[in-house]
């Protein structure tokens, strides 16, 4: 599901946008709770006409309008890690389960690229168990 088409699927709550809220009548069917804070951004963005925009964890824009902005009708990109409305005060963060909880709002993952080695090293194993030692 994409940002407009949540946003239609939540029409019927006359959604509205307040600052960097969304406002709906009531609460969002069972179904799409969970899509909500992920795609609220977007949702504010078609509202309001504002460019909405993300960007990954090394800070580049993912976007692929020709000004950079994300487009609503479209699944996030995979490596995004922040989004925001044009004019908004921040940036909201996704958060990392959020593509694995609800893989069908984002695109197809990009390439991964390697750990450096150096980051590597630093992550450390620590057994659950004196056994598994």
């Amino acid at each position: 599901m994409t940002a407009a088409q949540l946003l239609r699927a939540l029409a019927h709550l006359a959604p509205r946008v307040d600052g960097c809220d969304l406002l709906l009548a009531g609460p969002p069917p069972a179904p799409l709770r969970a899509l909500v804070p992920v795609l609220q951004s977007g949702v504010r963005a078609a509202l309001t006409g504002r460019p909405w925009h993300g960007i990954g964890d090394d800070g580049r824009g993912l976007g692929p309008l020709a000004d950079g902005a994300l487009d609503p009708a479209r699944p996030l990109p995979w490596p995004i890690a922040r989004v925001c409305v044009a004019g908004d005060s921040c940036w909201d963060v996704c958060r990392c389960w959020w593509r694995l909880d609800l893989p069908h709002l984002f695109g197809t993952p990009t390439k991964l690229r390697p750990v450096p080695a150096a980051r590597a090293r630093r992550c450390l194993l620590i057994p659950l168990s004196p056994s598994a030692a």
